[in-house]
């Protein structure tokens, strides 16, 4: 995502976020009703209900989206995203919370201020209002992951698996009377392995029956 894949790619990209967020949001009204209606949870509760639930939802969005996704060239699922997709949830988990600022039914809802919907407002100031909800609950959690998340614990900088340590390559040596140039690749690289061996007993072989005709003090 992002990577420079071309249209394809951000278009695969593009299909599994909107897959991920149709999973949060169909469960956030279900979730606000149950919790301030059958539950009779304070709007603190809710939002943080909310959140969780929502938030988990998304997470599982892309991971199934991972699975389902990768043959059009999404990245399958490893430890690596697997972080990175923990810490987007997180902050999506965030917003979705923040969201419920927008129900002017919470007698205790303490953001009603800045992001309450009421009854008097247009469609336009509604959709702003709504948007600026999530907006500020996704910026102030992906804030905080930012300043207390060590560099490539964050989504934004997903975690890297480091592979087998492998020894450095070294530069070829210069060719000198004290120092010779390096072999060139030959039988005992690659393939040579396997047939060097078997090359090497049949010179010796080779050898020893031409040494049993020779007269005594001939060499080969």
């Amino acid at each position: 995502m992002g990577k420079g894949g071309g249209l394809s790619s951000e278009l695969t990209s593009g299909l599994w976020l909107a897959s991920a967020a149709f999973c949060s949001g169909s469960l956030w009204q279900p979730t606000v009703n149950f919790l301030h209606d059958a539950a009779g949870c304070s709007f603190a509760e809710t939002l943080v209900g909310t959140g969780a639930v929502t938030g988990l939802a998304f997470f599982f969005g892309l991971r199934a989206g991972r699975v389902v996704y990768s043959p059009l060239g999404l990245p399958g699922c490893d430890y690596a995203n697997l972080t990175g997709d923990a810490m987007l949830s997180v902050s999506i988990g965030a917003a979705t919370g923040t969201f419920v600022g927008t129900d002017v039914s919470f007698s205790d809802n303490l953001i009603r201020p800045a992001f309450g919907i009421e009854e008097g407002m247009t469609n336009v100031t509604g959709m702003v209002t709504a948007g600026a909800s999530t907006s500020a609950g996704f910026m102030l959690m992906q804030s905080a992951q930012n300043a207390v998340l060590p560099r490539g614990a964050n989504w934004l900088d997903p975690v890297s698996i480091s592979g087998p340590a492998t020894k450095p390559a070294h530069a070829p040596a210069t060719t000198s009377s004290t120092n010779p140039a390096p072999a060139k690749p030959g039988l005992d690289s690659g393939i040579g392995a396997y047939i060097g061996p078997a090359v090497k007993w049949r010179n010796r072989s080779l050898r020893w029956r031409a040494s049993a005709w020779l007269p005594v003090g001939a060499s080969t």
